[in-house]
């Protein structure tokens, strides 16, 4: 099985937000989205003063190397 380091990390756009608050779009780079989204979740809790009960949402985490020029992305397309 592969190692963490034998795979380079990439660059992914994430979008999410905690509940009734304005979404924030990062940019981080992580070896997979799983890494990316557990990134972006401990960046949202400081970022919004998180107060442990309210909802931390993904809406989207896509490898900007499978972004496609012209496709329509949503929510139904976390990778």
């Amino acid at each position: 099985m592969p190692t963490q380091n034998a795979n380079p990390k990439n660059t992914f756009v994430t979008i999410g937000r905690v509940s009734d608050c304005e979404n924030i779009l990062m940019f981080i780079e992580s070896y997979n989205s799983s890494e990316a989204q557990s990134k972006f979740i401990e960046h949202v809790k400081i970022e919004h003063d998180w107060n442990g009960d309210d909802d931390i949402y993904i809406d989207f985490c896509i490898s900007l190397s499978e972004y496609v020029t012209g496709q329509v992305y949503n929510e139904n397309c976390i990778s």
